[in-house]
Parts: C-alpha cells; sequence; structure tokens
C-alpha cells in the first residue's frame, strides 16, 4: 500500500506522540519486525523489493517499451545508466545543484568499484527524486504527454533519499547523496577510523555529545526537528554529566505563545524547564551553558555517545549521521517516523539508543551505568558493522546495483536495454536524439587535507570536490548512438543548451550580476563557477568550487 507525502505533517507528530506514551511503545519507531535469524542484508533487501513490488510488473517487452518511453520522456527527473557509462539531460531541473551532482558521482563511482570486483552495474533508466520527502516524483515529470491523473500505484516509479513520513510513502529508497564520490568518502573514513584509534573507549567521555544550530519555522507543522534540538539543549544544562549538547551561532526557538491551540504545537510542547529557556534565551545573549564555539568534527571521537539529532525539516541530518557509523562510539538516534534505505537493519538496544525528547535521560541513564558496559561494547561493535555491512564504499555500490537491479526487472528494462542492436532500435523509436542526453564524467577525489593535516569536518564545501562534466554522444557510440543530437552544430549546439540547465539561463561574467558577484566575493569569497561551461576535450566542464 502507498500512502500519500501529502499526509498532514500534524498528523503525523500526534500519531508519533501518542505511540511513545502507549505501553510496550517502540523506543524507536521506524524499527520494522522480521523473523527470527534474519540477517541484517536479507533485512534491507526485502524492504527494498516491497517497495519496488509497489509498482505493476512489466512482462512484455512492448509494455517495457511503454514505460521506457514515459519514463525517458520526464527528462527533468531522468538518471540512465548503459553499460556502466552514466547520461542525463540538460534539460534536468536541478543539474546546477550538489545533491544531483553528488548523487550522479556516487553512481560513476559506485560503478567503477563494481568494475574492479568484476562485477556489473545494471543497464537502467528511472527518476531521482533530490528531495527527502518521499514525495510523488513521477507526478513533477514535464512530459506533457504523461497522465498524472492515474492512481498513484500506477505512476512511474522512481529513487528517493529519505521518506519522511515512513516506509509506506512512495518512493524506492536509495542511498542519501551526501556520499558523494564513493573514492573520495572510502578516504575519508581511513581519516576517521585512524582519528578513532587515538581514543580508545576508556579515554571517552560517558557522555552524548552534539554541536548545531537551533532556529524555527513559521508554523508548527514544520518545526518538529528545531524543537528536538531544543529540547536536548535544554536537558543538556539539566543533566551536564549525561550530555553535552550546544548550540553553535543560533540559538532561536519557537515562541510557545504563538498559536498554543493549534494540534501541531500541541504536539510538540514546551515543558517547564524549556518554557523557562525560551523566556530569556536569545543570540544577543551567549549563555554559556546553551553555547558553544564549533566543534571540529574530529573531537566527536573523544565521547562515548554520539548523538544524530534531527534536522532542522525533522528528518535524519544524513550528513552528520554518515559519518557517525564508523567513529567508535555508541549512536543515539532520534526517535521519528524518517527512514533511510539501511534503517531496516537497525534495532534499538543492538545497533544503537533510540532517544526522544522524553526519554533521551533515561535511556542514558541504563545504558551508562557500569553494569551495563557489555551492552555498550555490544552497541559499538554493531555500529561499525552497520557501517561495513551498508555504509562503506563497497556495501553503498553494491546496495546501489541491488536496487537498480531490482527496479530494472520489475519494469522490464532488462528485456530491452541488455541487447546492443535492440537497444539502439528501441532509442530510436521512442526519440531519444531530442532528450539533449549527454554523458557525465567526474574527474577523480580530493584529499581531505587543510594545510597537510588530514580533515574529518567534510562540510558543505567538501562532497564530491573536483571537476564534472558534460561529453557528447557520438552518433557512432555503439552503445547509445541512437541519442546523439541531431543539431547541425555540434557542440555550438550543446554549449548553448548547457546554459539553459534546469530549464534556466544563467549568463556568466554578464554586466548586471556583475556588482553582485563582487560583493559575494568580499563578504563570502571567491565566486563560484558551478553553472559556467567551459570547453574540456570533446566535453563542457560544469566547474565547481564547492562540487563534483
Amino acid at each position: 500500500q502507498i500512502v500519500s507525502s501529502e499526509i498532514n505533517r500534524t498528523e503525523q507528530l500526534l500519531l508519533l506522540r501518542k505511540r511513545a506514551q502507549e505501553k510496550n511503545a517502540k523506543a524507536w519507531d521506524p524499527e520494522l519486525i522480521f523473523p527470527q535469524g534474519t540477517s541484517w542484508r536479507e533485512m534491507v533487501s526485502k524492504e527494498l523489493h516491497r517497495s519496488v513490488n509497489v509498482y505493476p510488473m512489466v512482462r512484455t517487452i512492448d509494455t517495457a517499451i511503454n514505460h521506457l518511453n514515459d519514463t525517458m520522456h520526464c527528462v527533468n527527473l531522468l538518471v540512465m545508466v548503459l553499460e556502466g557509462r552514466v547520461f542525463v539531460s540538460l534539460q534536468h531541473h536541478a543539474l546546477h545543484k550538489h545533491k544531483p551532482q553528488d548523487y550522479l558521482s556516487m553512481i560513476i563511482t559506485a560503478i567503477q568499484r563494481m568494475k574492479k570486483n568484476n562485477k556489473n552495474y545494471p543497464n537502467i533508466a528511472y527518476l531521482f527524486e533530490e528531495m527527502a520527502t518521499g514525495r510523488e516524483g513521477s507526478t513533477r515529470c514535464i512530459n506533457k504527454n504523461y497522465d498524472k491523473s492515474i492512481p498513484k500505484s500506477q505512476q512511474l516509479p522512481y529513487v528517493v533519499m529519505a521518506k519522511y513520513g515512513g516506509y509506506a510513502m512512495p518512493g524506492i529508497l536509495v542511498p542519501n547523496p551526501y556520499f558523494a564520490n564513493l573514492t573520495t568518502w572510502n578516504h575519508l573514513q581511513r581519516i576517521i577510523e585512524d582519528t578513532s584509534t587515538r581514543h580508545p573507549w576508556k579515554s571517552r567521555a560517558p557522555r552524548g555529545v552534539w554541536r548545531g544550530a537551533v532556529t524555527h519555522k513559521p508554523t508548527c507543522d514544520g518545526d518538529f526537528g528545531n524543537w528536538g534540538r531544543f529540547c536536548v539543549v535544554v536537558r543538556s544544562v539539566q543533566r551536564p554529566d549525561l550530555l553535552d549538547a550546544k548550540a553553535v551561532k543560533k540559538l532561536r526557538p519557537r515562541d510557545p505563545s504563538i498559536n498554543p491551540n493549534h494540534p501541531a504545537c500541541q504536539a510538540l510542547p514546551y515543558d517547564k524547564e524549556m518554557q523557562r529557556v525560551f523566556s530569556f534565551v536569545n543570540d544577543s545573549v551567549l549563555s554559556a551553558p546553551y553555547y558553544a564555539k564549533y566543534m571540529p568534527f574530529a573531537n566527536f571521537t573523544q565521547y562515548q555517545i554520539l548523538l544524530s539529532l534531527p534536522g532542522v525539516m525533522g528528518g535524519s541530518y544524513s550528513r552528520h549521521l554518515n559519518k557517525l557509523w564508523n567513529m567508535g562510539g555508541v549512536l543515539a538516534l532520534w526517535n521519528s517516523p524518517h527512514v533511510e534505505w539501511y534503517y531496516p537493519a537497525l534495532r534499538h538496544g543492538h545497533t544503537h539508543i533510540g532517544i526522544d525528547c522524553h526519554s533521551i535521560v533515561d535511556q542514558l541513564v541504563y545504558f551508562l551505568h557500569p553494569k551495563n558496559q557489555a551492552k555498550l561494547k555490544r552497541l559499538r561493535t554493531n555500529a561499525r558493522r552497520i557501517y561495513e555491512e551498508f555504509l562503506s564504499a563497497d556495501g553503498l555500490a553494491r546496495y546501489m546495483a541491488e536496487s537498480m537491479e531490482a527496479l530494472s526487472r520489475r519494469t522490464g528494462q532488462h528485456l530491452i536495454l541488455n541487447d546492443r542492436s535492440t537497444r539502439q532500435r528501441i532509442l530510436k523509436q521512442i526519440g531519444c536524439s531530442s532528450l539533449d542526453l549527454v554523458e557525465i564524467h567526474t574527474t577523480g577525489y580530493v584529499n581531505f587535507t587543510v594545510n597537510g593535516i588530514p580533515d574529518i569536518d567534510q562540510r558543505d564545501e567538501h562532497p564530491g570536490r573536483g571537476k564534472f562534466y558534460f561529453k557528447l554522444i557520438s552518433r557512432d557510440d555503439p552503445a547509445v548512438g541512437a541519442c546523439a543530437q541531431l543539431d547541425a552544430n555540434g557542440d555550438a549546439a550543446l554549449q548553448a543548451k548547457s546554459a539553459m540547465v534546469g530549464g534556466q539561463y544563467y549568463y556568466c561574467g554578464v554586466y548586471f550580476i556583475f556588482v553582485l558577484l563582487i560583493l559575494k566575493y568580499i563578504f563570502v569569497g571567491s565566486p563560484r563557477k558551478e553553472r559556467c561551461h567551459e570547453r574540456a576535450g570533446n566535453g563542457f566542464l560544469l566547474t565547481s568550487g564547492r562540487y563534483i
């Protein structure tokens, strides 16, 4: 059954609160139940295939061709992999943004890792929705011929990085794009492991650590994440022996006097201590118990408990969580309906500690008790296993290939894309040459060093750094020549179209934005060039100071 992603967020919050108050309530709501003896990989695989099998099974070649035609003409969301090469359309709606770029870099490097292990990545065309909401990506298709009125269960399948409302939301979960270039990710993990070994377990502070910002949204519907963060900052002041959770730069919690009777606000209540703290704390009063300076991520290895609190939108802060599993500590995950692709393998008390605003103190008191050191050892051992099974470069590549293979077979693409001659004929039949497809390349990875010192932070500037460029498809290409563009001017036409990435013109160096660029240079730094395209051999560079 598919649950619409338009489900009211207030209803989700109220349901979560009700569940938490029930007897024998799960400490961590996303936890799934599997038969005893089911391995972690089987758990993740079962949920993957359940989400894929929601969509109709394609059994005939004609139906597979129709499905491929609909998918490929959704050019604003399209990703295509053929014979280990990655293709997108210049009409993609967000190709200039970092999440699609990081996701494409992850695919390219996953394919490279598969090849080293003598394994093939499936041939497939599909839709990638970069939003974390699990919404109906196929309804955003710009193909005018696609009928959006058909039932959601009949819509085109698409992949998502997360589902904020749980597994039943539409879409097929794939790894979030913040892993980016897997070669770089693998290198970063070696740095994390080296840093972690310098802080043996007994030398670490027996407390939970977190650093971040606390802001607020205009309405309570979107304030679940900020409410959780604010709660933990307050609990940290109440119990500094258990928690070291501080706000960095921003501490702007929601005013509880605004719309107090709204159901969503009632689902996010302030207790007396939270009310008291709100009454005097603000950014102009940098009170030491609540604020702290920026903490280098490497310093997190000095703590036994690593807190993963919700993002400001209410889901997991994936970029942060990705790196915690391999840090040699015990993870404490916030109780939320939000799920990611590997969550079916997670169990409270086995792989992590489930926490929420009301239980965090009791949970830490229990697990940090001297009599429970064996449980803590199991938790940190299993956290490392989660990394090795699912979040290592090889684990990510394996799941990405498995998910694409499952989708390919469900949609019948294995019937029409694996044979070259059949594929070329069908691509020509569906008008592939009109879709502005180009091949994507990335030029390697970057060492994480600052002044020669290993840098573990990998903040926004880092994922997939390097160069990312398009390459024309040749008409003589034996794998995909039917998709070669028909423009008589060739490179000149591509260069013109590449200035329209996302359906908008980007004029680099145009006089009317000159002043803005100068101001950005003064106050932010050297302007990025991610929307400018340069000649590079027989391709066009999409240069970026931050991404790929």
